[in-house]
Order: C-alpha cells, then structure tokens, then sequence
C-alpha cells in the first residue's frame, strides 16, 4: 500500500480520526476499558476496606489524633500509590491506542491484546516520558509528592504515627513549593485559596461566600495590571473621592480644605483659587478637619499624577470666608476673592459652572472650616 505521506489540514485529520474510532470503536474501547477496569475495582476495594474499617466520611470528634491518623493514613497512601499505577498504565493504553492506530493505517487487523503486547516492548520509554512529562507539569510539587509517597509509606508500615507526620510535612511542604494555599470551612469546602503563580505569572488571592460562590478576586497580574473584583466595596476610613494633583500655591500657602481652579498654563495641573465665581474651580484639597480621603486615583508618570488629593466629590471640610455672607447648610458654595476660600452664592447668574459644591454646616463669621458635599456644578 502506498501511504499517503503529506501534511493533513485539521479537517482531514477530524475526519480520519472520527472514521477511524467509527469503524473500530469496540478495538478502543477495549483498550481503555483497561485502565477503567482498574479504576472501578480500586473504587470497589476502598469501599469494602472502608466499611470493614469503619471509617468514617467525617472523623469522629471525640477521637484523639493519633487514632485519627492512624485510620487515615493508609488510605491516604493507597490512594497515592494507586494514581501511580493508574498513570502508568493510562499511558500503556494510549500507547496501545497509538499502535492500533498506526496498524489500522497500514490495512492491518490488531487486536486488544497484540496492541498492548507490542506496547510492552516499550514499556520504560512510555513511564520514562510520563515521568518527564509529570515533572516538566508539576516540577518540584510532583517529584517531591512522589517521593515522599514511597519514604512515607515504607514509614508508616514500621511505624505508622511517624510515617503519618511525615506525610502531613510533606504534603505541607509540596503546598508550599507550589506557591498554592487553600483554606477550608468545617464541611472541607475551600473558603480562601492563594495562588502564588495565576496562569498570568502573578499571585492571587479568591475568597467565596457560603454558597461556594467566588465574591472577592485580588489579581497581581491582570494583563499587567493589578485588579480587585468585588460586588460591593465598603470603605471606612474616609468620605471622598480625590484624585492627586500637582498644585501652584499663592504665596507658598498650601494647607487643607483650599479651593483650587484649574491652571491653565500647565495642562492637568491645578492652582489656588484666588477670584469670585471662578468657573476653572476644580475641587477642594482633601484632609482637613480629620474627615481624611476615601478613594485617591491617579496614573504615576503621567499627566494624571500629583502630590495632593483633591476631591471631586463627597463631603470634604472646605475653608469659606463668611465676611461675604453667613453660612447655612443648603447654601451653595462657589469661590471668592480670598485666596484657597469659598463663599456663599448671593449671584446665581454668576455662579453657574463656578459652584464647587453645597453646605453642610454653617459659620456665622469670619473665616473657617465649613463641611462642603462637593458637587461642581
């Protein structure tokens, strides 16, 4: 037979390979039933031991650790030793696989059996190719997992509390290599997991409510960016919204609770009001009177970046000169001649598009600070 040696486009090898496992599907099917087989008798045996053993799905409260230990342990490392007979013989099957196909190619008939016995010949390079593979995946976590099985195993049959701590150690210390942390609630459901290495290369950290439900995300690396993803965001340690401004201050003074106005010789930086009704006003820097800033967003290196926080929006305590005027809460504030100072609205034809924002407290006199719900309007 002359082979048909030349590249395949995906659609030509979809359909070969449909047809193939079409017309031969009991050939496959016996030779995975193999591995299956395995795993429903393991399955079997677990229960058996399980009921003749009578250990519990949930340890026993009451029970001292050791016997807890004790119980568990063995099933532990059966259950490690079985994963590695299991992928042993996975990759015959699929060895196997890869032999019956290669003969149903060439117009040959094979069976179950004459595919795993070819398979055999190879047997070393498939487990040394699942080995390379397993540690080229896991690295570190699965060569320390494996190893660990057999000294913890060989342990627990002399001595089986020491073969136990050991097993905790090692289990604890592959968590630890694999940068991969999770805690449980009382029903073994996991509550907070830490990734040390996301798939993007940075650390994360999930929480989940009590329904399993993933509510809170803190990504490292989100497409190069740190990114929280949450439903709702509680802050409590301040009230406004600021962001960071570099600011030119009148006569060196810059404190909290000053108005500032758009500079206009300096794109994206900011200036200490010093006019009435100014309608370049920007915010108020935040800070003063104890109230601090809730949320401060800036870009550092970029024009969108400064040294101080101004708000936006939110309740920030303003400075106002009342000589212009008293203060009530409901009043309008917008800026006045004294520098970094608001005052009183009396002129509203002027003071559209200068308000920076509405009392919320009052002064009788003089100048001071007057709490302010920054809206600029």
């Amino acid at each position: 037979m002359a082979l048909d040696l030349r590249p395949l486009t995906l659609a030509e090898l979809l359909d070969r390979s449909f047809s193939t496992y079409k017309r031969h599907l009991w050939l496959f099917v016996g030779i995975m039933a193999v591995p299956a087989s395995l795993a429903v008798v393991y399955s079997a045996i677990m229960q058996v031991l399980q009921f003749a053993l009578g250990i519990q799905q949930q340890p026993d409260p009451d029970a001292k650790p050791e016997q807890i230990l004790i119980t568990m342990v063995p099933v532990f490392i059966s259950a490690i030793l079985f994963l590695i007979v299991y992928m042993v013989i996975y990759a015959f099957a699929l060895g196997a696989t890869t032999i019956a196909v290669a003969h149903l190619y060439k117009d040959r008939t094979v069976s179950v059996g004459e595919a795993y016995r070819e398979v055999r010949r190879h047997g070393w390079r498939l487990i040394l190719l699942l080995l390379w593979a397993s540690l080229r995946v896991g690295g570190a976590w699965i060569g320390l997992i494996f190893v660990g099985a057999v000294i913890g195993g060989v342990l627990t049959v002399f001595v089986p509390i020491l073969g136990g701590i050991f097993m905790a150690l090692v289990f604890l210390c592959a968590f630890i290599v694999a940068g991969y942390l999770s805690v449980r609630n009382n029903a073994g459901a996991s509550r907070v997991v830490v990734d040390g290495e996301t798939t993007s290369g940075g650390g994360a950290i999930y929480l989940y409510n009590a329904a399993g439900s993933g509510t809170i995300s803190l990504v490292a690396d989100s497409s190069g960016e740190g990114r929280i993803v949450t439903q709702v965001l509680q802050i409590t340690g301040g009230s406004d919204l600021s962001e960071q401004f570099d600011i030119k201050p009148i006569q060196d003074e810059l404190k909290a609770g000053m108005i500032v106005s758009i500079d206009p010789e300096n794109p994206g930086r900011l200036l200490t009001s010093t006019r009435a009704y100014d309608r370049t006003v920007a915010g108020v820097v935040s800070g003063a009177g104890g109230v601090k800033p809730g949320m401060m967003m800036g870009q550092h290196g970029t024009a969108a970046d400064g040294k101080h926080p101004v708000a936006l929006t939110g309740r920030v305590y303003c400075w106002v000169d009342a000589s212009h005027g008293a203060i009530q809460p409901g009043d309008m504030i917008t800026t006045s001649d004294t520098p970094g100072h608001g005052m009183k609205v009396t002129d509203h034809s002027l003071a559209q598009g200068a308000i920076i924002g509405k009392a919320m407290s009052s002064l009788a006199s003089g100048r001071g600070l007057v709490l302010v719900l920054v809206s600029l309007q």
